[in-house]
């Protein structure tokens, strides 16, 4: 179990600062040592999930932040909203 969690930790972190190549590898490599074609299915569902979460705390973020970080914070919308729909 800890081990799933790490490496999807890991494959968001990929995502989340554009490695998509070592991404993609990372993802390859876990399936094909479990053996297991569906979980492509679950690490998509959960990795678009958990960006929608994270787009949403940016969001709240952003409406109680002060105007100087509001372009760090836009930018991490950009980038979840991106994740979720890779």
């Amino acid at each position: 179990m800890c081990g799933s969690c790490l490496f999807l930790l890991g494959h968001m972190a990929f995502a989340h600062f554009g490695f998509q190549k070592w991404r993609r590898i990372f993802l390859e490599v876990y399936v094909g040592h479990a053996d297991a074609q569906p979980l492509y299915e679950l690490i998509a569902f959960y990795t678009t999930y958990r960006a929608i979460v994270r787009l949403k705390v940016s969001c709240l973020r952003l409406a109680g932040t002060a105007m100087i970080e509001h372009p760090k914070i836009k930018k991490d919308i950009a980038l979840y909203l991106e994740q979720a729909y890779l």
